[in-house]
C-alpha cells in the first residue's frame, strides 16, 4: 500500500497481477534448475547432442507458468465492486485507504446471495486450484531431480573426479537452501493467504509476510569460490578449473 501507483487503478491492477506471476516464475525457475542439473548430472549425453532443445523443454515452461499465473490473478481476483464494498471496513482499518479509490486484488471464493444460498465463484476456485498445481507439480519436480543427483553422485564411483562430484554437491546443496528458503518465506505464507478464506480465517497484516532478499547470501555461504573470496587480498593469476 505504499506504491506511488495505488490510486492508478489500472496500472497499478497490471502491475500487481505481474508481481504475482512473478511468483509461479522464481517456483518454476527452481525446478528448471533443478532439471537442468538432472540432466547434466544424470543424463549427460542428452544434454550434449540435444542441448537446444533440453534448455527449450526446461525454460519454456516457466515462461508458461508465469503468463498462466498473470491471467488467473488477472481473472481470478479482480478488483470489482462487490470486493471494494467486502473490503472497505478491512482496507480502513489495517491501511487507511479506500476500497474504492486504491488498486488492489482479493479472491472471493463465495457469496452470499439473497435467499442465503453459497454462490461460489468460478475463477476465484481456478486461482486456488492453479496456485496448488504449480507450486505441488514445481516441488515434486525439484524433489525428484535432487534425489536422483544424489543418488548419481553417491554411485558415481570413477564415473567423476573428486573435483566434479564436490562441484556438484555445492551445486545441489546451494539449490536445496535457494528452494527451502522461498518455501517457507514466500510460498507457504502466499498459499496460506489464498487458503485460508476458505476457513474464513482473517489474515491482516499477515498477507504481506513474504520475504526472499536473503537468496543471493545462500549461494555466497556454500560455494567455496564465493566464500574464499576476499576484495581486501584479490590475488593475481588466479585460474578457475573444472
Amino acid at each position: 500500500m505504499e506504491s506511488p501507483l495505488k490510486y492508478n487503478s489500472v496500472l497499478g491492477y497490471h502491475i500487481t497481477c505481474l508481481y504475482c506471476g512473478s511468483f509461479a516464475l522464481v517456483i518454476s525457475l527452481l525446478a528448471a534448475q533443478f532439471s537442468y542439473r538432472y540432466v547434466a548430472v544424470c543424463r549427460p549425453n542428452q544434454l550434449a547432442h540435444y542441448e537446444f532443445s533440453v534448455l527449450c523443454c526446461i525454460f519454456v515452461p516457466c515462461l508458461v507458468c508465469f503468463i498462466a499465473w498473470y491471467l488467473f490473478v488477472f481473472y481470478g481476483m479482480s478488483n470489482s465492486i462487490e470486493k471494494q464494498l467486502y473490503l472497505k471496513e478491512e482496507l480502513k482499518k489495517y491501511y487507511d485507504e479506500d476500497s474504492t479509490k486504491v488498486a488492489f486484488i482479493a479472491v472471493m471464493y463465495l457469496s452470499i446471495g439473497e435467499d442465503g444460498e453459497r454462490i461460489w465463484r468460478f475463477w476465484d476456485l481456478m486461482l486456488l486450484v492453479a496456485c496448488v498445481i504449480t507450486i505441488g507439480g514445481c516441488f515434486a519436480i525439484i524433489l525428484f531431480c535432487a534425489i536422483n543427483i544424489y543418488m548419481k553422485m553417491k554411485n558415481a564411483g570413477n564415473n567423476m573426479s573428486k573435483r566434479s562430484i564436490e562441484l556438484n554437491r555445492q551445486l545441489l546443496v546451494t539449490l536445496s537452501f535457494q528452494t527451502i528458503l522461498p518455501l517457507f518465506m514466500m510460498y507457504v505464507p502466499v498459499s496460506l493467504e489464498i487458503t485460508m478464506p476458505l476457513l474464513e480465517i482473517e489474515t491482516g497484516h499477515l498477507a504481506n509476510f513474504t520475504a526472499g532478499c536473503i537468496r543471493p547470501r545462500v549461494t555466497s555461504a556454500t560455494t567455496n569460490r564465493y566464500s574464499a573470496y576476499s576484495p581486501e587480498k584479490p590475488k593475481s593469476n588466479s585460474k578457475i578449473h573444472f
